[in-house]
């Protein structure tokens, strides 16, 4: 099924990227004083500490294999494509990691602040400014090995009890459907609705279907099945509405130019997940 309101891309993967513990400096860009809380990190190849960065971004590096935790270091396919993508752009930054909910609520509020990955809906569109896409998705529903063996209908779907994360775009499509989400707001919330799922505290588990078969496929020690689609759904950096328009325009049209020169299907081919 599709599912309204959303747009897809072609997909884009990036290779895994590092990042390092740097400690937070102000810096002042037009005469406005950015701190951003929390862990502070910078891209390795990013200027030295004392350096103004051009761009704020924040991420919840929670959300394998497209943002995560490796160790003491952040990875992830829209990582390495966001990097490239602000390295060929000259673009200087850091990246902020905190929960997603604090971010999100920030990147609406502050000047010269980006949030990523931010799945793109026709709701969420007009409070941002997009950049990308970065990663192509879906937004899947996830059951026990025992559990359905197929969910056909949003109808059919409030029969069940929806683990899901807090505040995504997912989980608030469902809950505007009338879905009962049982939600977590928690940097680890995506292993602990899996748990829920797996001791029937929950029936189903609502995720993105990259990060689904990360966590929970046949591979992994956690075994979820899919057994719905909600659609397709593209991940992009969303920028606060201040962001200058040629900024915006810049990294959409390097984004661009990376596809075509085959930037993509080599990253793709190097580090599929």
């Amino acid at each position: 099924m599709s599912l309204p309101g959303l747009e897809s891309a072609t997909n884009m993967r990036g290779v895994s990227t590092l990042f390092k513990i740097l400690p937070i400096r102000p810096c002042r860009h037009g005469g406005r004083k950015f701190a951003t809380p929390i862990i502070l990190l910078a891209l390795l190849f990013a200027a030295p500490r004392a350096r103004c960065q051009d761009l704020h971004i924040l991420t919840d590096a929670h959300s394998p294999p497209v943002v995560m935790y490796e160790g003491s270091q952040v990875v992830g396919l829209a990582t390495s494509v966001l990097q490239e993508a602000l390295k060929r752009s000259n673009t200087t930054y850091d990246v902020t990691v905190m929960p997603w909910l604090r971010a999100y609520d920030i990147a609406l509020r502050r000047t010269g602040i980006c949030i990523y990955p931010a799945d793109f809906t026709q709701q969420r569109a007009p409070q941002f400014k997009w950049v990308g896409p970065l990663i192509h998705d879906s937004w899947v529903i996830f059951a026990p090995i025992d559990g359905p063996s197929k969910i056909e209908t949003i109808d059919e779907l409030k029969n069940y009890r929806v683990a899901a994360y807090q505040g995504t775009a997912q989980t608030k499509y469902l809950e505007s459907q009338g879905i009962k989400v049982d939600t977590i707001n928690a940097f680890d919330a995506d292993i602990l609705n899996i748990e829920k799922v797996l001791s029937k505290r929950a029936d189903l588990w609502a995720a993105n279907r990259l990060l689904g078969k990360f966590l929970a496929g046949p591979a992994s020690k956690f075994h979820l099945k899919e057994v719905m689609s909600l659609g397709n759904v593209d991940s992009y950096m969303a920028c606060n509405k201040d962001v200058p328009d040629s900024r915006i325009a810049a990294w959409n049209s390097t984004l661009r130019d990376m596809n075509k020169d085959g930037t993509f299907a080599r990253i793709i081919g190097e580090d599929k997940p």
